[in-house]
């Protein structure tokens, strides 16, 4: 979200919203107005090289340009494997400043004195040609919570490869200073609303989706279930791999998109076959949750409403119980539209957003 050059670890938490949510947000976060920073267009291109190379190696480099009050300034990003916890997002970025729009790798070893994979050093930008871009419009405030320093972007546009394009409605929290569980706590404070849903896929996975053509292959449940139980033996184990098979899941359905399930009744109750098999197992680990809950540190849990782990278990033994309700639902109907378009709903209820947030807090703290 910068543009001097510096290399830092980017900490952010993603949230992708549904038109309603944006349609309230400035009530929402009306009293953040006095935080306000900006306002600015960012269009962003993403090049990789004919063989996908960069791709390959899970990092990204792309060109922004800024545009503000007519003025236009340019920088370009690498980021590094990372990190995904949750919509908690952690790599290794840098940025540096450019004099137009074209790519200078010569600038990230200037700036970075880091060692980067061969294929980005300086004079390899012949190899590279734009994939995709994305264009957008970004709100951005500063807040300060607790002892950290928090900056919310608002980004509504779309993502663009030749003629397909796609929408693009998120919202970031990045920790610019502090904890990174206060991430969490803040968010857990003020996005109160339904309609927003913890995005472990960031701009550039759906850009190169969108650029190669690729829609998500369904998820493989028996196997992902497989891979789990045999790297779980414990409670603390079980609750580490839950929640990226969770959020898997979640952002494979989002990436599908609703009308795949409220047309396809087959598809639509292995999904819900695999959420009820995944809040069976999370009801099996109350006893794990309880006691992690309990080894936060007390400053966290200050921070969290009183009822925070009543809520949260009352939320996971809900959870089992909608998943049960949309199988019979399913069952006795086949109304596959009308189930799906609840499954939808029910991704974007806050309740579960919460339940989400304290699994991803938990799971940190454990980090």
């Amino acid at each position: 979200m910068r543009n001097e050059p510096q290399t830092l670890h980017e900490i952010e938490l993603k949230l992708c919203l549904t038109p309603e949510f944006l349609a309230n947000f400035s009530q929402q976060f009306a009293t953040f107005n006095n935080n306000f920073q900006d306002e600015q267009q960012l269009i962003s291109t993403y090049f990789d090289r004919v063989d996908l190379a960069l791709s390959q190696q899970k990092a990204i480099v792309r060109t922004r340009e800024n545009r503000k009050n007519g003025d236009s300034q340019f920088s370009q990003t690498v980021k590094l494997k990372g990190v995904v916890t949750g919509g908690i997002h952690n790599h290794l970025e840098i940025n540096t400043p450019l004099a137009n729009n074209a790519l200078n790798f010569q600038k990230f070893a200037e700036n970075s004195g880091l060692a980067l994979p061969s294929i980005l050093q300086a004079g390899e930008e012949k190899h590279f040609q734009p994939l995709f871009c994305t264009d957008f419009q970004r709100k951005t405030w500063l807040v300060p919570f607790s002892h950290s320093q928090i900056e919310i972007a608002l980004d509504v546009g779309c993502v663009r490869a030749g003629k397909q394009t796609t929408p693009l409605v998120e919202l970031e929290f990045e920790l610019i200073q502090g904890d990174p569980l206060d991430l969490i706590a803040f968010v857990f404070q003020h996005i109160t609303q339904n309609g927003a849903v913890l995005c472990g896929i960031n701009k550039a996975k759906r850009g190169y989706a969108l650029a190669l053509g690729q829609m998500p292959a369904p998820v493989d449940f028996d196997a992902l279930w497989q891979r789990f139980m045999a790297n779980a033996h414990t409670p603390q184990e079980q609750i580490a791999a839950l929640l990226p098979l969770e959020q898997h899941l979640i952002d494979q359905i989002l990436n599908l998109g609703i009308a795949n399930f409220s047309q396809n009744i087959p598809a639509l109750r292995q999904v819900i076959m695999a959420f009820m098999a995944l809040y069976q197992n999370e009801l099996n680990a109350r006893l794990a949750y309880v006691q992690a809950f309990e080894r936060l540190p007390e400053a966290v849990r200050m921070k969290l409403p009183s009822s925070t782990l009543e809520d949260f278990l009352y939320a996971q033994q809900n959870a089992y119980g909608f998943a049960l309700s949309l199988a019979q639902a399913l069952t006795e109907t086949n109304d596959s539209q009308a189930v799906a378009q609840s499954l939808w709903q029910w991704l974007y209820h806050n309740v579960e957003l919460k339940r989400m947030l304290v699994k991803t807090l938990l799971n940190l703290a454990q980090s």
